[in-house]
């Protein structure tokens, strides 16, 4: 099984996107290629399967919390995420699976997962 085949469909399509818009920004006379690590694989299935929370995440994937910062803070940046304040909780924030094709921002961040 090629590493391709561990990443979920909906997370290899956003990752397309991102590829698709480096290219276009940067115009490289190579294809660009974003490949996540585990960490980020594992988070995005995580929230896919509905945890929204900090907490809950760190919880499900009993990851240190320095880790899962750090790659939260790249998934933001890259588009793959967004994150909210909490509709249901009080100065808590909430992430997302961000679907929209532009991104949070439509400007793609060449960031290393």
């Amino acid at each position: 099984m090629s590493n391709d085949e561990l990443i979920p469909m909906r997370l290899q399509r956003i990752l397309e996107r991102i590829a698709r818009s480096i290219d276009q920004t940067e115009k490289l006379s190579v294809p660009v290629a974003v490949r996540p690590d585990e960490w980020a694989v594992q988070i995005f299935q995580v929230i896919e399967s509905g945890c929204h929370h900090f907490a809950e995440i760190q919880l499900e994937l009993g990851m240190a919390r320095s880790i899962l910062v750090d790659r939260l803070k790249t998934m933001i940046n890259l588009g793959i995420l967004t994150k909210a304040e909490s509709r249901t909780q009080a100065n808590c924030i909430e992430y997302f699976i961000n679907d929209d094709e532009d991104g949070p921002s439509g400007q793609p961040a060449l960031v290393r997962m």
